[in-house]
Order: C-alpha cells, then sequence, then structure tokens
C-alpha cells in the first residue's frame, strides 16, 4: 500500500510540473509575442514566468527595473493570460498606467482593442483622460 501510494505521489508530482512547464511556455511566448508588437523592439526581453511549483512562482522583467516596465509587464502578463485562456476581461486602474511612456501606452491600448477580433468580450478600460469606467463592447464573429 504505501509503494502505492509512493508511485501515485510521484505520477502526479510528474503530472503537475509537465503542466505547469506548458503553462509557463504559453504564457512566456505570448508576452514575448505582446512586447514584440506593444514595444516593437525584438531585443528587449520581455515578462517572465517561472512556475517553480504549484504554489511557488517568480516574476520579472530582467534588464529594465523602471517602474514603467514593471507597470507595462503586468499588463502583458495579464493581456497574455487572457489571450490564452478563458478570462473574459482584465480591469487596470489608471494609477498602474501612468508610469507607463506614452507610445507604449497607445500601443497597449491598441492591443486591448485588437482583441475584438479574437474574441466576444466586454472589456472594461479606464478612460485614461476623466478616471471614468467605461464600458467597451468588442464583438467578433470569429470567436475561438
Amino acid at each position: 500500500m504505501k509503494k502505492t501510494a509512493k508511485e501515485y505521489a510521484e505520477t502526479r508530482d510528474r503530472i503537475i510540473a509537465s503542466q505547469l512547464s506548458d503553462i509557463q511556455d504559453v504564457v512566456n511566448d505570448k508576452m514575448k509575442e505582446i512586447t514584440v508588437k506593444i514595444v516593437r523592439d525584438k531585443n528587449l526581453i520581455p515578462p517572465r514566468l517561472n512556475l517553480e511549483k504549484i504554489n511557488s512562482y517568480t516574476f520579472e522583467t530582467k534588464g529594465d527595473n523602471g517602474s514603467g516596465a514593471g507597470q507595462r509587464g503586468l499588463i502583458t502578463f495579464d493581456l497574455a493570460n487572457m489571450a490564452v485562456s478563458n478570462i473574459p476581461f482584465v480591469v487596470h486602474d489608471a494609477d498602474l498606467m501612468d508610469p507607463i511612456e506614452k507610445p507604449t501606452l497607445t500601443a497597449l491600448i491598441r492591443y486591448y482593442d485588437s482583441i475584438k477580433e479574437q474574441k466576444n468580450r466586454h472589456l472594461y478600460l479606464l478612460d485614461l483622460m476623466n478616471f471614468m469606467p467605461r464600458r467597451l463592447e468588442l464583438q467578433s464573429k470569429n470567436v475561438r
């Protein structure tokens, strides 16, 4: 009985490690794709997610420790998760967007808008001028 329990635990741990690795790869690939679209610099290192265990992870943007890069990385992470999963929407506070450079912020907002071609979703964005929520209905015929 103890041998069987040990074998089950080892199998479970291998499956979890494999699934975490797969999730990490999918999210990191999507963050790289989004970063290139937003920043338009293939040399810029995108944010990186490392799923160490089921209850332990690291998230970093190497080579750029500025607050704007950190915030962009967080938004990129949210967009990547939205793109590769069934997350219906993301909400970001204007304070999160404040330190991001204007051209990058514009590109982020354009990327939000491009999601309408992929999913039939309702996205809630903050109006950057008035800091008032506004609802954008993004609908598409090409729903995955």
